[in-house]
Protein backbone atom coordinates (compact mmCIF):
# COMPACT_ATOMS: atom_id res chain seq x y z
CA UNK A 1 0.00 0.00 0.00
CA UNK A 2 1.70 2.88 -1.15
CA UNK A 3 0.82 6.38 0.58
CA UNK A 4 0.65 10.12 -0.41
CA UNK A 5 2.17 12.36 2.48
CA UNK A 6 3.41 15.83 2.60
CA UNK A 7 6.69 15.89 0.72
CA UNK A 8 6.69 11.85 -0.12
CA UNK A 9 4.69 8.74 -0.85
CA UNK A 10 5.80 6.36 0.99
CA UNK A 11 5.07 2.57 2.14
CA UNK A 12 6.65 0.29 4.73
CA UNK A 13 8.45 -2.77 4.35
CA UNK A 14 9.72 -6.41 6.96
CA UNK A 15 12.95 -7.27 5.93
CA UNK A 16 15.27 -9.91 7.77
CA UNK A 17 18.89 -9.96 8.00
CA UNK A 18 21.12 -13.48 8.61
CA UNK A 19 23.87 -12.58 11.22
CA UNK A 20 25.43 -15.99 10.41
CA UNK A 21 25.15 -15.99 6.88
CA UNK A 22 27.06 -12.58 6.06
CA UNK A 23 23.69 -10.31 6.74
CA UNK A 24 21.89 -12.18 3.11
CA UNK A 25 18.38 -11.50 3.72
CA UNK A 26 16.60 -14.30 5.56
CA UNK A 27 13.21 -14.85 3.70
CA UNK A 28 11.74 -12.61 1.09
CA UNK A 29 11.54 -9.21 2.08
CA UNK A 30 7.67 -8.30 2.33
CA UNK A 31 7.22 -4.57 0.36
CA UNK A 32 4.71 -1.78 -0.20
CA UNK A 33 2.84 -2.50 2.95
CA UNK A 34 0.33 -0.37 5.43
CA UNK A 35 2.01 0.48 8.57
CA UNK A 36 -0.75 -2.16 9.96
CA UNK A 37 0.33 -4.87 7.72
CA UNK A 38 3.85 -3.75 8.10
CA UNK A 39 3.35 -4.61 12.20
CA UNK A 40 1.59 -7.88 12.24
CA UNK A 41 4.09 -9.20 9.13
CA UNK A 42 7.31 -7.74 11.66
CA UNK A 43 5.03 -9.57 14.65
CA UNK A 44 4.97 -12.89 13.25
CA UNK A 45 9.34 -12.71 11.86
CA UNK A 46 9.36 -11.84 15.29
CA UNK A 47 7.58 -15.14 16.73
CA UNK A 48 9.45 -17.06 14.14
CA UNK A 49 12.76 -15.36 13.47
CA UNK A 50 16.08 -17.38 15.34
CA UNK A 51 18.01 -14.71 17.70
CA UNK A 52 20.54 -14.89 14.83
CA UNK A 53 18.48 -12.81 12.43
CA UNK A 54 18.01 -9.23 12.66
CA UNK A 55 14.80 -8.05 11.42
CA UNK A 56 13.68 -4.96 10.96
CA UNK A 57 10.57 -2.54 9.94
CA UNK A 58 11.30 0.90 8.08
CA UNK A 59 9.54 2.99 5.48
CA UNK A 60 11.01 3.19 1.97
CA UNK A 61 9.68 6.58 0.34
CA UNK A 62 10.24 8.57 -3.23
CA UNK A 63 10.16 12.30 -3.10
CA UNK A 64 10.17 15.08 -6.30
CA UNK A 65 11.42 17.69 -3.69
CA UNK A 66 14.99 17.74 -4.97
CA UNK A 67 16.02 20.13 -2.15
CA UNK A 68 15.40 17.29 0.54
CA UNK A 69 16.77 14.55 -1.12
CA UNK A 70 18.85 15.20 -4.66
CA UNK A 71 18.09 11.41 -5.47
CA UNK A 72 15.05 11.21 -4.81
CA UNK A 73 14.21 7.97 -3.40
CA UNK A 74 15.08 6.97 0.18
CA UNK A 75 14.53 4.07 3.04
CA UNK A 76 15.15 3.81 6.27
CA UNK A 77 14.44 1.40 9.48
CA UNK A 78 12.07 2.63 11.90
CA UNK A 79 12.27 -0.49 14.37
CA UNK A 80 14.49 -2.93 14.87
CA UNK A 81 14.45 -6.65 16.38
CA UNK A 82 18.64 -7.73 16.80
CA UNK A 83 19.42 -10.40 18.88
CA UNK A 84 15.60 -10.43 19.82
CA UNK A 85 15.64 -7.24 21.20
CA UNK A 86 13.47 -4.28 19.76
CA UNK A 87 15.06 -1.14 19.33
CA UNK A 88 13.22 2.01 17.97
CA UNK A 89 15.42 3.68 15.44
CA UNK A 90 16.16 7.65 14.73
CA UNK A 91 17.35 7.13 12.30
CA UNK A 92 14.78 8.70 10.48
CA UNK A 93 15.53 12.10 12.13
CA UNK A 94 18.55 12.22 10.06
CA UNK A 95 16.57 11.80 6.58
CA UNK A 96 15.30 15.20 5.36
CA UNK A 97 12.16 13.65 3.91
CA UNK A 98 10.63 11.67 6.54
CA UNK A 99 12.29 14.59 8.73
CA UNK A 100 9.49 16.67 6.76
CA UNK A 101 7.27 14.01 6.28
CA UNK A 102 4.66 14.53 9.28
CA UNK A 103 3.00 10.89 8.80
CA UNK A 104 6.08 9.48 9.30
CA UNK A 105 7.84 11.33 11.88
CA UNK A 106 4.81 11.43 14.16
CA UNK A 107 2.31 9.49 13.37
CA UNK A 108 4.24 6.75 13.32
CA UNK A 109 6.67 6.49 14.95
CA UNK A 110 4.10 7.30 17.67
CA UNK A 111 2.08 4.29 16.98
CA UNK A 112 5.41 2.21 16.92
CA UNK A 113 6.65 2.84 20.37
CA UNK A 114 3.15 1.66 21.61
CA UNK A 115 3.07 -1.40 20.00
CA UNK A 116 6.95 -1.56 21.14
CA UNK A 117 6.37 -3.12 24.62
CA UNK A 118 3.80 -6.02 22.70
CA UNK A 119 5.80 -6.57 20.10
CA UNK A 120 8.68 -7.47 22.63
CA UNK A 121 6.71 -9.83 23.86
CA UNK A 122 5.61 -11.77 21.54
CA UNK A 123 9.28 -12.33 20.59
CA UNK A 124 10.18 -13.28 23.96
CA UNK A 125 7.06 -15.15 24.44
CA UNK A 126 8.02 -17.44 21.04
CA UNK A 127 11.22 -18.21 22.41
CA UNK A 128 10.12 -18.64 26.54
CA UNK A 129 7.10 -21.39 25.36
CA UNK A 130 9.14 -23.40 22.86
CA UNK A 131 11.49 -23.36 26.70
CA UNK A 132 9.06 -24.35 28.32
CA UNK A 133 7.57 -27.17 25.82
CA UNK A 134 11.27 -28.43 26.06
CA UNK A 135 11.62 -28.33 29.92
CA UNK A 136 8.06 -29.86 30.45
CA UNK A 137 8.99 -32.84 27.68
CA UNK A 138 12.51 -32.97 28.10
CA UNK A 139 12.40 -37.01 30.89
CA UNK A 140 9.80 -38.43 27.87
CA UNK A 141 11.59 -36.91 24.97
CA UNK A 142 14.72 -38.45 25.72
CA UNK A 143 13.72 -42.01 26.97
CA UNK A 144 16.21 -42.98 23.53
CA UNK A 145 17.00 -41.81 20.14
CA UNK A 146 13.75 -42.01 18.33
CA UNK A 147 11.96 -40.14 20.85
CA UNK A 148 14.02 -37.49 21.22
CA UNK A 149 14.24 -37.67 17.25
CA UNK A 150 10.38 -37.11 16.90
CA UNK A 151 10.17 -34.35 19.81
CA UNK A 152 12.33 -31.88 17.84
CA UNK A 153 10.64 -32.55 14.63
CA UNK A 154 7.21 -32.09 16.19
CA UNK A 155 8.99 -28.27 17.94
CA UNK A 156 10.85 -27.87 14.71
CA UNK A 157 7.38 -27.66 12.64
CA UNK A 158 6.31 -24.55 14.98
CA UNK A 159 9.07 -23.26 16.44
CA UNK A 160 11.57 -23.34 13.89
CA UNK A 161 15.06 -25.33 14.45
CA UNK A 162 17.16 -22.17 15.05
CA UNK A 163 14.90 -20.90 17.70
CA UNK A 164 15.68 -24.49 19.36
CA UNK A 165 19.23 -24.65 18.95
CA UNK A 166 19.21 -20.98 20.21
CA UNK A 167 17.34 -22.29 23.28
CA UNK A 168 19.21 -25.31 23.91
CA UNK A 169 22.45 -23.65 23.61
CA UNK A 170 21.63 -20.96 26.08
CA UNK A 171 21.27 -23.73 28.48
CA UNK A 172 24.13 -26.03 27.65
CA UNK A 173 26.75 -23.31 27.17
CA UNK A 174 25.25 -20.79 30.01
CA UNK A 175 24.44 -23.02 32.58
CA UNK A 176 26.08 -26.50 31.75
CA UNK A 177 29.49 -28.62 30.75
CA UNK A 178 28.97 -29.95 27.33
CA UNK A 179 31.29 -32.95 27.24
CA UNK A 180 31.28 -33.94 23.64
CA UNK A 181 32.78 -32.02 21.21
CA UNK A 182 30.55 -32.35 17.73
CA UNK A 183 27.94 -31.03 19.80
CA UNK A 184 29.72 -27.76 21.24
CA UNK A 185 30.87 -27.20 17.62
CA UNK A 186 26.87 -27.88 16.72
CA UNK A 187 25.63 -25.18 18.90
CA UNK A 188 28.69 -22.77 18.98
CA UNK A 189 26.70 -20.32 16.37
CA UNK A 190 24.00 -20.32 18.86
CA UNK A 191 25.02 -19.02 22.10
CA UNK A 192 24.31 -15.45 21.92
CA UNK A 193 27.50 -15.03 24.95
CA UNK A 194 25.10 -14.85 27.85
CA UNK A 195 22.85 -16.94 29.91
CA UNK A 196 19.19 -15.36 29.78
CA UNK A 197 17.31 -17.48 32.57
CA UNK A 198 13.96 -16.42 30.85
CA UNK A 199 14.65 -19.29 28.22
CA UNK A 200 15.40 -21.72 30.71
CA UNK A 201 15.41 -25.59 30.43
CA UNK A 202 15.41 -27.61 33.34
CA UNK A 203 17.55 -30.75 32.03
CA UNK A 204 20.91 -32.22 32.77
CA UNK A 205 23.48 -32.34 30.35
CA UNK A 206 23.19 -35.44 28.81
CA UNK A 207 19.38 -35.01 28.27
CA UNK A 208 20.27 -31.14 26.74
CA UNK A 209 22.94 -32.90 24.60
CA UNK A 210 20.73 -35.76 23.45
CA UNK A 211 18.49 -33.16 22.37
CA UNK A 212 20.75 -31.20 20.60
CA UNK A 213 22.13 -33.99 18.78
CA UNK A 214 18.43 -35.19 17.61
CA UNK A 215 17.90 -31.57 16.51
CA UNK A 216 20.95 -31.78 14.24
CA UNK A 217 19.25 -35.14 12.93
CA UNK A 218 16.12 -33.01 12.12
CA UNK A 219 17.81 -30.31 10.53
CA UNK A 220 20.53 -32.20 8.15
CA UNK A 221 17.27 -34.68 6.97
CA UNK A 222 16.17 -31.65 4.70
CA UNK A 223 17.40 -32.74 1.00
CA UNK A 224 20.80 -31.07 -0.07
CA UNK A 225 18.67 -28.53 -2.08
CA UNK A 226 16.19 -27.20 0.27
CA UNK A 227 19.55 -27.03 3.01
CA UNK A 228 21.06 -24.69 0.50
CA UNK A 229 17.96 -22.43 0.06
CA UNK A 230 17.49 -22.45 3.69
CA UNK A 231 21.17 -21.07 4.49
CA UNK A 232 21.16 -18.87 1.44
CA UNK A 233 18.36 -17.00 2.92
CA UNK A 234 15.59 -17.82 -0.22
CA UNK A 235 13.36 -19.91 2.29
CA UNK A 236 12.68 -19.95 5.70
CA UNK A 237 9.92 -21.08 8.90
CA UNK A 238 9.59 -25.05 9.95
CA UNK A 239 10.51 -27.88 7.66
CA UNK A 240 7.06 -28.46 5.78
CA UNK A 241 7.51 -24.58 4.59
CA UNK A 242 11.23 -25.00 3.53
CA UNK A 243 9.93 -27.82 1.76
CA UNK A 244 6.92 -26.13 0.31
CA UNK A 245 8.55 -23.40 -1.27
CA UNK A 246 12.00 -25.04 -2.33
CA UNK A 247 10.36 -26.52 -4.89
CA UNK A 248 9.36 -23.08 -6.84
CA UNK A 249 12.53 -21.35 -6.16
CA UNK A 250 14.17 -24.16 -7.77
CA UNK A 251 12.46 -24.41 -10.74
CA UNK A 252 12.71 -20.43 -11.04
CA UNK A 253 16.46 -20.38 -10.54
CA UNK A 254 16.82 -23.35 -13.25
CA UNK A 255 15.13 -21.41 -15.78
CA UNK A 256 16.94 -18.31 -15.41
CA UNK A 257 20.07 -20.56 -15.49
CA UNK A 258 19.20 -21.99 -18.94
CA UNK A 259 18.13 -18.88 -20.06
CA UNK A 260 21.73 -17.86 -18.79
CA UNK A 261 23.66 -20.90 -20.64
CA UNK A 262 21.55 -19.61 -23.79
CA UNK A 263 23.02 -16.09 -23.37
CA UNK A 264 19.94 -14.08 -23.18
CA UNK A 265 20.28 -13.04 -19.10
CA UNK A 266 23.51 -12.10 -17.55
CA UNK A 267 25.26 -14.70 -14.87
CA UNK A 268 23.30 -14.21 -11.37
CA UNK A 269 26.00 -16.63 -9.42
CA UNK A 270 22.74 -18.35 -8.54
CA UNK A 271 23.39 -22.32 -9.00
CA UNK A 272 21.62 -25.39 -6.85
Amino acid sequence: MITKGNVSTFSFYVRAFDTKNNYRNYGEPATQLSLEQAKEEFAKRCAQNPLSVNTMLGVEYSSKNAELNKHGVGAVDLLQCINGHLNLSEDYKLDEVLAHETLISVNAVSILKREADRLQRISDNATAKCAKRISDNIRTACVNTEAAEQFMKSLADEYGIDRIKDIVANELFGNNEIANAEIAEYLSSSFSGKYDSRFAVFGNSEQLEMLAHAAQFVEESLTETESKLRNSGLVYGDSNSIRDKSADIKSEIDHHNRIEDEGFAPDDGLSL
